[in-house]
């Protein structure tokens, strides 16, 4: 995999396994994260294209009486990358009879799962191969998750265009069309935004042209930002309450954006979280994040 890629991937323990101990997953979902960060892989909590789903599977189980009592456990760890939309199961990988002992149940899971390592050359194998395949997914799909983008832009869906937009990785072929395609996309999101922030604020100040109307016009002016076309009218309105406040020192003018290059680069990131916030508010019960 290309350096400096970070490629989203999500993680499921299995818990339908009436003989395995909660706790045992959180420890195993630990590992998982670990592996998956030691070959490239983020891991993440919300919604991801991909998934590594992991499960005990055939476990044995006993008690030894001691003393001390010991319990014992053999089992088959499997991990499956997964189409996180469908459920396809893309590649599968297993440690077939591991064992654990321990002075408890947990414990017993727990010493079972030390195989389950980065360091050990069938997890690499199976974490590089992830790697790859999910790469692969993007330097071939990158053209269609871009004409999503176009069309959500087109419904004014901005956010959720410019999700699926910074869904593509760096290290993708197609990373600086959807680059480009973002910048756009997050001006005509500002515009929106700021256009709807300006009639809201102008609509507060001309019920209530006073200090008190001020209060709520001025807060909605200051979220409109510099490179929004909205601006001018947002200062011209700004310049208009003070005029008319401007004996009550509770109002400071707004602080200027720095030179247009950081301008630029602070664009890009403001859009990238726009996206991001998008994908963090879905659901995962509801959200299709493969595009076919």
């Amino acid at each position: 995999m290309a350096e400096g890629c970070d490629l989203a991937v999500g993680v499921v323990c299995k818990s339908d396994n009436a003989d395995v101990p909660e706790a045992v997953y959180s420890n195993l979902k630990k590992r998982v994260e670990s592996m998956l960060g030691a070959n490239g892989l983020v891991a993440v909590n919300s919604d991801a294209p991909f998934v590594v789903r992991t499960s005990f599977v055939d476990v044995a189980s006993d008690v030894l009486p001691g003393p001390p009592r010991q319990y014992t456990v053999s089992t088959t760890l499997m991990m499956q990358l997964c189409d996180a939309a469908s459920g396809s199961v893309l590649s599968t990988f297993s440690l077939d009879g591991v064992k654990g002992v321990g002075n408890s149940s947990q414990k017993a899971f727990s010493n079972a799962l030390r195989p389950l390592n980065a360091q050990n050359p069938r997890c690499k194998d199976f974490m590089e191969g992830a790697s790859q395949t999910i790469l692969d997914y993007y330097n071939s799909h990158y053209p269609l998750l871009i004409e999503r983008a176009k069309s959500l832009a087109m419904r004014s869906e901005y956010q959720q265009a410019l999700y699926w937009l910074f869904s593509i990785p760096e290290c993708c072929e197609g990373y600086a069309l959807a680059t480009e395609l973002a910048g756009s996309i997050y001006q005509d999101f500002i515009n929106s935004e700021g256009s709807l922030a300006y009639q809201t604020a102008r609509a507060a100040w001309v019920a209530n042209p006073t200090a008190e109307g001020a209060a709520k016009a001025l807060p909605v002016l200051l979220t409109i930002p510099q490179a929004s076309e909205a601006w001018m009218l947002a200062e011209s309105l700004v310049n208009e309450i003070y005029a008319t406040v401007k004996d009550d020192k509770n109002f400071e003018t707004r602080t200027k954006y720095e030179d247009a290059t950081h301008l630029e680069e602070l664009k890009l990131e403001a859009a990238r979280e726009v996206g991001k916030s998008w994908g963090e508010g879905q659901k995962s019960s509801t959200t299709n994040l493969l595009v076919k």
